[in-house]
């Protein structure tokens, strides 16, 4: 059970698309990059930096302005980079996946994005956070919908959010929160807190 509160006063209901940046370019893949290192203020050693440059790439190598003679081995030097993400650091962002700016995944392990997730700028990741597509076997690949976010949304430990779901813009996604319905802008998606036992 989840349990969504009321949203700021006033607060549209928007989702703020994520900010294109120019993957026709190698200036254009080392700007995010920049800008993502410049966000996180941190090294290159930090597992959720390394898992959003390999996005980055993949996206960039994947581009209609990459050159197509070196887009095979560029493909296989992704595939390679993003198994080590995904086996090593324990993140695991799909390449169907588009992720806004300056986005933030503070810890490492049990975090995975897949499908056609859009997540919108500013957004930030705690671990053990999960994204997904709602795969049925008796539903068509047309039905399949994935979850939409917007900006400056905070996703607690542990949540899940499945599903056409919509994540307004300034939103919180508490920790093991499970999450199948719309959450407003501005509103908070909390799990049932823990009670108590007394114990005999």
């Amino acid at each position: 059970m989840v349990e969504v509160t009321a949203p700021q006063e006033g607060a549209a209901w928007t989702i703020s698309p994520p900010t294109p940046w120019d993957t026709s370019s190698v200036a254009g893949l080392l700007a995010i990059v920049r800008e993502d290192r410049a966000a996180r203020s941190a090294g290159w050693h930090l597992p959720g930096f390394q898992a959003l440059v390999v996005h980055r790439f993949g996206e960039w190598s994947s581009s209609d302005g990459f050159p197509r003679l070196l887009r095979r081995p560029a493909t296989m030097l992704y595939y390679f980079l993003r198994s080590y993400v995904r086996n090593v650091l324990g993140i695991e962002i799909g390449k169907t996946v588009r992720v806004g700016r300056r986005v933030k995944f503070y810890h490492q392990h049990g975090v995975v994005i897949e499908g056609r997730v859009v997540i919108g700028d500013d957004c930030v990741f705690h671990h053990g956070v999960t994204l997904a597509t709602n795969y049925r076997a008796d539903s068509p690949r047309s039905q399949f919908h994935s979850p939409q976010v917007g900006s400056r949304v905070t996703f607690g430990a542990g949540c899940v959010v499945l599903g056409g779901v919509r994540i307004g813009d300034g939103a919180t996604i508490g920790p093991n929160a499970v999450v199948r319905k719309d959450v407003p802008p501005g509103a908070s998606a909390v799990a049932q807190p823990a009670r108590i036992l007394r114990l005999r």
